[in-house]
Formats: C-alpha cells, sequence, structure tokens
C-alpha cells in the first residue's frame, strides 16, 4: 500500500520547509485533552491536532476532498490510538502552521470523526493530526501556560518563555517520546509523552 505514496515521494522534496520567519507561533483553539490549532491545508483553514505521539500526519477524508489534496493510490494500515485503521494516501501541496510552510506533505486519510468527537465534542470536526514526522522538521516549543505552539527554524535557539524549562526526551521506535522523571521522589522512570 505504500508504493504509489514512496513513487510519488521520488519525484518531489517531501516536508520540504518553505522560507519564511524564523519563529512563528500559534494560539491553541483548545488545550485539553490535545492541543488543538488552526493551520491552513492547501490554502484552506482547518482545526488540526498537534500530536507528538501519532507516527504519520493524518488527514480526514472530507477535509482532504474540500482542500484538493493529490489523492495517491493504494492503502496501508495506521497505527494509531492502540489500534490499527485501513487509510489512504495523500500528498499536501501545503502545509501552514504558526507561519511555517512545509511543501509536499505525505498523509494518511482516514476518518477522524470519532476522534473529533472525543476531543472536541463540542466544536468543529478535526480535519488533521499533525503528528512526528512533521513536528520533527522544526524546533517545536508546546507551552501550555500561554496556551501556543511556537516552531523555530534550524539555528534559532528555542527559549522557555517565563518560569519554563526544557525537559530533555529520547525518542524510542517509530513514534515514543520518552522523559525520565521519578513519582513521589521514587527511582527513575521512563515515561512516555
Amino acid at each position: 500500500g505504500h508504493v504509489p505514496l514512496l513513487e510519488r515521494l521520488q519525484e518531489v522534496a517531501a516536508f520540504e520547509l518553505q522560507a519564511g520567519p524564523a519563529t512563528g507561533s500559534a494560539r491553541f483553539e483548545r488545550a485539553w485533552p490535545v492541543p488543538l490549532v488552526k493551520v491552513k491545508l492547501n490554502g484552506s483553514v482547518v482545526l488540526a491536532a498537534v500530536d507528538p505521539g501519532c507516527p504519520h500526519v493524518l488527514v480526514d477524508p472530507t477535509a482532504m476532498r474540500a482542500a484538493r489534496l493529490e489523492r495517491l493510490g493504494g492503502e496501508r494500515a495506521v497505527f494509531w490510538i492502540g489500534s490499527h485503521a485501513a487509510a489512504g494516501n495523500a500528498l499536501a501541496r501545503s502545509v501552514e502552521i504558526a507561519g511555517f510552510t512545509f511543501a509536499n506533505v505525505p498523509m494518511a486519510s482516514t476518518s477522524l470523526h470519532r476522534y473529533s468527537l472525543d476531543v472536541n465534542p463540542m466544536g468543529r470536526d478535526i480535519a488533521l493530526v499533525i503528528g512526528l514526522p512533521l513536528l520533527e522538521r522544526a524546533g517545536v516549543v508546546m507551552d501550555f501556560r500561554r496556551q501556543r505552539v511556537e516552531l523555530y527554524r534550524d539555528g534559532t535557539p528555542a527559549v522557555p518563555a517565563g518560569r519554563g524549562q526544557r525537559v530533555p526526551f529520547e525518542r524510542w521506535t517509530e513514534n515514543q517520546i520518552v522523559a525520565w522523571g521519578t513519582i513521589g521522589g521514587g527511582r527513575k522512570l521512563a515515561m512516555i509523552v
């Protein structure tokens, strides 16, 4: 199911970060249970969840059609939220978040309606889940105190605002971000973020 996507990606530079500002910031539309931000998908403003634990960039089929994403052949299984789901292949010309524009973003097309009901029950449907493959292309700060996601280009240092602090982490497997800490002063534990 990956073959049509991989063949298309041979022709373009995937996740290409376009020229623009050194830093960018977007306000959370909602912070809990997952940060939601407005992004532009091929120029259309949509609601997106920022999920560093997601090993893909996911798009809802309705949003895929509305934003006129390039639909590619094949279907694959994506592992997300503890189970496998069938997903089609798609390619977005551009995804803009916090003033940063990424070109040629490969996506997995699967229904996000149930997820939308779980994380934004009284609001509009989530069109996009921004996972680790997109987030790792820039420096990212999730500032829950100020309710913002901040992006930084390579070479631009990310400085925590106010009393914020940096938390070192490790990347395990495809999509697990792990920080080390203790609970109640006990022994050191690996904690999945």
